[in-house]
């Protein structure tokens, strides 16, 4: 079966969370921060009768999304390697003199 070129063309390639979150380098909570705030748009592919949300983020949304970061010339917190911080240790039996 051959499909229609209206169809070929409004197909556009959609991601799910975890997908998303590995191209922008970010976690899977920082993606969900990011569409309640409405830095990302997406669609809710799950069937009328799911009690569940299974999101589609636009490839065209997430390539815009990591474009921006080029031009701001920097990147996400997550993707973005950094030093751990080493807190100094004091026992608790220990009493300050």
């Amino acid at each position: 079966m051959v499909a229609s070129a209206t169809a070929v063309d409004s197909f556009t390639a959609e991601l799910t969370i975890k997908e998303t979150a590995n191209a922008l380098g970010v976690s899977q909570k920082t993606v969900r921060r990011y569409l309640a705030e409405g830095s990302l748009i997406a669609r809710n592919a799950a069937p009328l009768s799911s009690a569940r949300a299974m999101w589609r983020i636009p490839l065209d949304a997430i390539q815009a999304m990591r474009s921006s970061y080029m031009v701001q010339g920097k990147l996400p917190r997550a993707a973005v390697p950094s030093s751990p911080r080493v807190l100094p240790y004091t026992p608790k039996h220990i009493k300050p003199r």
